[in-house]
């Protein structure tokens, strides 16, 4: 019974020991003059700093001489993704550093400038995601010129909290997406509408939406964006609904059991 307690306690012995190795050498290394060691910090929001736009937008490129299914399926196992760029009567085949295209959704940048197998401006048209919406598998770009207006469809957000919800109400968001002409360079990810001073029984129109400096409405500007509807509304259509609901379904050899009932009768 005496070996097993003396073999721990000389592994206890062995762990000091090894510790108050560690313990001298981190000291003689903090001290020398040539090698910084790690040291921990505790960050503050204020201490955070954000990946700089202007390197966002940037999208190394190479020209792509090649298309079809499975040689670019191999281009996305390589870190890369296919894409075309477009201009007047021409288009280019490109292939994009994936990182960079990961950049540029994250920041929701729709104007890019292209560096490698072309430099200039391009705009994004598309973007083509797989069955999951997680990766990138196209990209269709177009040639622009930054001072140019350019005509895109913009998703529109509902911001704030519109007081009719707390009046029985539910807010009904009916317009997603609207069409503008808009300069290339000021081109934001989305648009946003305010709904703080949405009422019970009221709605907002495209009109109310705040636009970007030089932007041009080519949607119609009376279309409704948003509105405000009673609950009660919602809740008899949906009892309506339920009403209907779908017949009791035939048990097969009922109507046999039934007759062979009838017969005995």
């Amino acid at each position: 019974m005496n070996a097993p307690r003396f073999v721990a306690q000389s592994r206890d012995c062995r762990k000091s020991q090894f510790g108050g190795i560690l313990v001298a050498v981190f000291c003689r290394l903090k001290k020398h003059p040539n090698i910084k060691l790690f040291k921990t910090r505790i960050y503050n929001d204020s201490d955070r700093t954000e990946v700089p736009k202007s390197v966002a937008e940037i999208l190394n490129c190479e020209m792509r001489d090649f298309t079809g299914t499975l040689r670019n399926r191999r281009l996305r196992q390589s870190g890369k993704v296919p894409a075309v760029l477009y201009s007047r009567g021409d288009c280019v085949n490109l292939s994009l550093e994936g990182r960079d295209v990961s950049a540029v959704v994250r920041q929701g940048s729709r104007i890019v400038e292209l560096k490698g197998g072309a430099n200039e401006s391009a705009l994004i048209k598309d973007i083509q995601w797989d069955a999951f919406g997680v990766d990138v598998l196209h990209v269709d770009l177009t040639r622009i010129d930054a001072s140019e207006a350019v005509e895109l469809t913009l998703p529109v957000e509902l911001i704030g909290e519109a007081p009719g919800v707390k009046k029985n109400g539910m807010v009904k968001h009916l317009l997603h997406s609207i069409e503008v002409k808009i300069p290339a360079n000021n081109v934001p990810e989305k648009l946003q509408l305010r709904i703080n001073d949405l009422d019970l029984e009221q709605s907002m129109k495209v009109s109310e939406i705040a636009l970007p400096e030089g932007t041009t409405l080519l949607t119609d500007a009376d279309a409704v964006v948003v509105q405000c509807v009673a609950l009660s509304e919602t809740e008899e259509t949906e009892s309506d609904e339920a009403g209907d609901g779908p017949a009791e379904p035939e048990v097969i050899g009922r109507k046999a059991e039934d007759e062979e009932e009838g017969d005995d009768s």
